[in-house]
């Protein structure tokens, strides 16, 4: 995956998937990937792979300097932090660039082949195992 920020034309031109991912529930600390980033209606919203593999979707506003999500390069590995609010809503409100910590290149060719829905190549199969 390309180190860009999306918008909601490139997911569909570029046909990129984004219906595994699912909303965070548990406050509490995190390890995970930064998978995508694409921007929607009045935030940014950030793609990300735990380390348990659960693939989470999370927004992050301007009124939070957006987390400094658009400074960090796709691929990166990320501590993140996720609070309930007094509505009992959990967000994210915290987020480490874990330095020197970006995807290879095959990594990121794999990434790219399953956000697009295309099966791994012999190479990108044996190389991300």
């Amino acid at each position: 995956m390309k180190n860009d920020v999306y918008t909601q034309s490139d997911l569909r031109r570029f046909n990129i998937l984004t219906t595994d991912y699912v909303l965070n529930l548990e406050p509490g600390d995190f390890f995970a990937v930064l998978d995508l980033k694409a921007e929607a209606r009045r935030c940014l919203r950030a793609f990300f792979t735990f380390n348990d593999g659960r693939r989470i979707m999370s927004t992050v506003h301007w009124w939070q300097c957006y987390l400094g999500i658009y400074d960090i390069p796709s691929g990166s590995r990320v501590k993140l932090h996720y609070d309930k609010n007094s509505h009992g809503e959990v967000y994210l409100t915290a987020v480490e660039r874990l330095h020197g910590t970006v995807l290879s290149s095959n990594e990121s060719a794999a990434a790219d082949s399953i956000f697009r829905g295309l099966p791994l190549t012999p190479q990108e199969e044996g190389e991300t195992t």
